[in-house]
């Protein structure tokens, strides 16, 4: 503007037409000037208003990074403190774990010391077993050996006792052949004394009877030398034959039932009259046996069986 002024002033002189361009200058200038202050104003106010605005925004900076500052330093403080008490909390934790890692150190030293014990224990037991197994396998080969030996002395007895019934059976044949041919010869003897006493006397009476030297009837009996077959209370069996006069019958053939046992003479003997002198018997085992073999010997009932009786008489014949 000042530029345009000063060339306005040198042409001042130069023409009227000039001094007209000059005043319309003047003119237009003013007014730009005016303009151009106006413009100034508003750039000062705007200045004014953006001075304002930085002002405040400063304070808000400044505010921001006060709070900010305060706030890192609560924050810092805060993470000081759990830094402390992590710390702390880490040492005591340390503490607790060195602690338990001791005991359990000392837990495992115990556990491995009673493991040693128990493996020594184990080994002295396994000892000890086999020492026993060994020793019941002697025991075993030892029985053994004397169930052998015992198998061989009961073959060799029953072989033995097999002989000696053979024998007792051949024995016995010869006795019953000769007994058999005694008595024929006996009854055929009396038989004949009793045919001559009938042929020298006179029949009287009743049938079979006969008059002796006195005159009297009397019954004739052909008086046989042999005893009857006993009757022994609850006996089983004894004796199946007749016997004659003089023999003997052992105690051993008596049979007795359950509930009894054989008691009395060794043997029994068969009398010239008749009759039987020494018979053994049965005696009835003491209250709640069931077998006995003498006073003395005993075996219980079982639990729950009943006990088993029997009473066979012998009929007389």
């Amino acid at each position: 503007m000042l530029h345009l002024l000063a060339m306005c002033v040198r042409t001042f002189y130069q023409s009227t037409a000039s001094l007209c361009l000059c005043g319309r200058s003047f003119v237009e200038l003013d007014g730009i000037q005016v303009s151009f202050k106006s413009v100034l104003k508003k750039q000062a106010d705007l200045e004014t208003e953006l001075q304002a605005k930085a002002d405040t925004l400063a304070a808000l900076i400044t505010n921001s990074a006060a709070e900010a500052a305060r706030s890192l330093e609560e924050a810092t403080a805060k993470l000081s403190e759990t830094v402390a008490a992590n710390d702390q909390l880490r040492v005591s934790s340390d503490s607790v774990n060195a602690a338990a890692i001791t005991q359990l150190s000392g837990t495992v030293s115990a556990n491995d010391q009673l493991r040693i014990s128990g493996d020594s224990a184990n080994a002295a037991a396994i000892t000890q077993l086999s020492n026993m197994v060994a020793a019941n396998d002697q025991l075993r080969v030892s029985g053994d050996s004397a169930n052998a030996a015992a198998i061989t002395q009961l073959s060799g007895t029953v072989s033995a006792n097999d002989q000696l019934r053979i024998n007792g059976d051949s024995a016995n044949a010869a006795e019953v052949s000769k007994l058999k041919s005694t008595l024929s010869d006996s009854i055929i003897v009396q038989m004949s004394d009793l045919a001559a006493a009938i042929a020298a006397t006179e029949v009287c009476g009743d049938a079979g009877q006969v008059k002796n030297s006195e005159g009297k009837c009397i019954s004739i009996n052909v008086d046989l030398p042999l005893c009857s077959l006993p009757t022994i209370a609850n006996a089983v069996s004894y004796i199946s034959a007749l016997k004659l006069t003089g023999e003997t019958v052992p105690r051993t053939l008596l049979s007795c039932p359950v509930g009894y046992f054989v008691d009395g003479p060794a043997e029994a003997t068969c009398k010239d009259t008749g009759e039987w002198s020494n018979l053994p018997y049965c005696t009835k085992c003491s209250s709640g046996c069931v077998k006995c073999t003498s006073a003395t010997s005993c075996q219980k009932c079982q639990p729950g069986k009943e006990q088993p009786t029997a009473s066979i008489l012998l009929r007389n014949n």
